[in-house]
């Protein structure tokens, strides 16, 4: 009987894996701030640098945000379309492109946290 023990252990992955996967939102609630991602794409491969900026306290798939931060010690004033919006727990991630599994097209993310779904 050594099956049932092994099943057991193979759900408990399944349940652990499905409740930390990332779920889509439509709307959320902020804290006014989080962490811009910028992805520069290169020849071979993608570097990122985060850099601290406000967001609004509540936040929609299709938003244009304007963001204001420093960037290699200068100014910049950025619009930020917000593609798609994911859940993980308090920590959300607003994509400035709708990404699909599987998908390796690194863009720009602001990860905002804590975060809430607006129902």
């Amino acid at each position: 009987m050594r099956i049932a023990p092994n099943c057991m252990w193979i759900v408990a992955a399944l349940l652990s894996a499905s409740v930390f996967a990332d779920e889509p939102a439509s709307a959320i609630r902020t804290a006014g701030h989080g962490d811009l991602e910028k992805v520069s794409r290169l020849l071979v491969f993608a570097a990122s640098r985060k850099v601290p900026v406000q967001v609004p306290g509540q936040v929609s798939t299709g938003d244009t945000l304007t963001l204001q931060y420093r960037f290699d010690g200068k100014a910049v004033r950025e619009q930020f379309t917000v593609g798609h919006i994911s859940i993980r727990g308090d920590l959300c991630c607003l994509h400035n492109q709708r990404r699909t599994q599987g998908d390796a097209a690194p863009g720009d993310t602001i990860y905002v946290s804590p975060c809430g779904r607006i129902r």
